[in-house]
């Protein structure tokens, strides 16, 4: 990896800090791979010195005292759970051929429909659950029993704009 490659993935994994930080940072560590390329090393080797780019930003981001992402890295993974999970169920759907008859579309679609009604249940159940657990905490419990059923709301908005969006494409 050469110097620039270098600064603009190292800047990007530094995005959470305010911009002038950022350039002082990357700043700093252009001069020292020039100082390393003057001093005779190779450009590449200059830059594998600093080791993996992730490492060495959870580094600086800790100096700057700048919590790591782990927590949005589960989120992360649950969205992509998700959206692989309803990727899959689409392509079940779309995978029917053309000349196949209504009835056997509507019921495939139906299928398709049922699976995330089950999910949906699931979903309400496990917040309802959660609800009668945390109202032991009182007004915390409340609070995180709200974001439960906001998320689980915003989950039912979309499975239902992406059944929409599908019955819409089938009738193009």
């Amino acid at each position: 990896m050469n110097k620039q490659e270098f600064l603009k993935l190292l800047r990007k994994q530094l995005n959470v800090l305010k911009e002038t930080e950022i350039d002082d940072i990357i700043q700093e560590y252009s001069l020292h791979i020039d100082e390393e390329i003057a001093s005779g090393k190779d450009e590449e080797v200059a830059v594998k010195n600093f080791g993996d780019i992730k490492s060495l930003a959870e580094e600086i981001l800790d100096a700057y005292q700048v919590k790591t992402k782990k927590p949005k890295k589960i989120i992360a993974k649950a969205i992509k759970m998700f959206s692989l999970f309803d990727e899959e169920l689409l392509d079940i759907v779309n995978s029917l051929p053309r000349g196949i008859g209504f009835s056997h579309k509507f019921s495939l679609f139906t299928l398709y429909v049922m699976i995330w009604g089950i999910m949906i249940t699931a979903m309400v159940f496990l917040f309802e659950t959660t609800g009668w657990i945390l109202g032991v905490l009182g007004s915390l419990g409340t609070f995180i029993n709200v974001i439960f059923i906001l998320f689980g709301s915003v989950m039912m908005v979309y499975i239902a704009l992406r059944v929409i969006t599908h019955v819409w494409r089938r009738r193009k």
